[in-house]
């Protein structure tokens, strides 16, 4: 296959996905588009020259890292500022209101993971963040490659779809325990 019809293939296939994936990180359609646009100019650039075995994931973590720039050198948009205002708003008074508000998070992260992920991932997601094992140490545990172990922790976090509210709140429980 020719390079112009291969790079029209990997477009095709992926550039409506890239583009979904940036804007639900940066909220904006026109810099969705933007990054995506640039993302796919520079493999075009370089696609005579680079070997890449794994076009899906070269790009995704091409959009991750276009999509971190952008947010750390462009102001918030109206929707960011929002998402922002709303955690603000849902933070607890107290201390005692931030610890219940964190184990009813863990609580329900907890009930959803053993309703959905499967034996062998429930294990490793509970080592990993309810008993807040290193990898390494999960590995020795479960006599596992630490690559299954990688491999089984990225199946159950995008197994665990996390509800609007308990993301920013989340996200809110993260901005505190970094203050």
């Amino acid at each position: 296959m020719n390079k112009e019809k291969e790079f029209d293939e990997i477009f095709n296939t992926y550039w409506y996905r890239l583009y979904a994936y940036c804007y639900n990180i940066v909220r904006n359609h026109d810099e969705a588009k933007e990054i995506t646009r640039r993302i796919f100019s520079k493999l075009w650039n370089r696609f005579e020259i680079i070997e890449i075995s794994q076009y899906k994931s070269y790009l995704y973590l091409a959009a991750k890292s276009e999509c971190a720039k952008k947010l750390k050198f462009g102001d918030f948009n109206e929707e960011q500022l929002k998402s922002i205002d709303a955690v603000i708003n849902m933070l607890p008074n107290s201390e005692d209101d931030l610890a219940m508000l964190r184990a009813k998070l863990l609580q329900d992260i907890e009930v959803k993971a053993g309703e959905i992920l499967p034996e062998k991932c429930l294990k490793v997601f509970r080592l990993r963040f309810k008993e807040r094992l290193t990898n390494k140490e999960i590995s020795g545990r479960l006599n596992l490659s630490s690559t299954a172990v990688d491999s089984l922790l990225n199946k159950a976090v995008k197994l665990l779809h996390i509800t609007d509210i308990q993301n920013e709140l989340l996200i809110g429980l993260l901005m505190l325990s970094v203050i």
